[in-house]
């Protein structure tokens, strides 16, 4: 059965599985703090949380599309798998996050990495939109149908590599030791 929660600072301590959609309406904070879909993917993730999502889980696995409404925060290294992902906030935290929104798209409303950058970014989708992302190692983005970038992409000590044709929509600037470009195939 489907489920819509709606409260003040939701929280899971444990897994979160069962082929149904989740929709979570938070007016503070929502937690997470294990795998969400790991044995039995979601169809769909949504969470809206005023005060932000503190992303404390290895891993979310949908079938369809997940959107984040709030700022993320992440407590862990995380994985991110779904047919259409949308962050539609800023992402922070001084991990790893890999997403990949394969065949949907991947879009970064909000700066990635701003207040506090992450370790490393592995993006990929059929279409994919970032901008301003900061993080100490290596950023990849990957799309077939188009990687759109704008504002400052940096990493401290990393390469950023792009897969896919890509799209400079704004001013940008890329500021790492090495920058990899290989166009989608024909």
């Amino acid at each position: 059965v489907d489920a819509t929660l709606s409260g003040d600072a939701v929280q899971f301590a444990g897994t979160r599985d069962g082929t149904h959609a989740l929709t979570i309406s938070d007016s503070g904070t929502t937690s997470f703090g294990g795998a969400v879909g790991g044995a039995h993917p979601l169809t769909s993730l949504s969470v809206t949380a005023a005060d932000g999502i503190v992303a404390d889980m290895p891993s979310v696995t949908t079938t369809g599309a997940q959107s984040y409404d709030g700022a993320v925060t992440l407590g862990t290294d995380a994985t991110f798998g779904g047919n259409g992902i949308e962050f539609g906030s800023t992402v922070d935290g001084d991990h790893a996050l890999t997403a990949n929104a394969d065949p949907g798209t991947l879009t970064f409303a909000g700066a990635v990495g701003g207040a506090v950058p992450l370790a490393s970014l592995s993006a990929a989708g059929e279409q994919l939109s970032a901008g301003n992302v900061s993080t100490t190692g290596a950023q990849s983005y990957t799309a077939v149908a188009g990687v759109s970038l704008n504002g400052a992409l940096q990493t401290d000590d990393g390469t950023v590599t792009v897969t896919g044709p890509m799209a400079l929509t704004g001013d940008t600037s890329i500021q790492p030791p090495a920058i990899a470009f290989t166009p989608a195939a024909p």
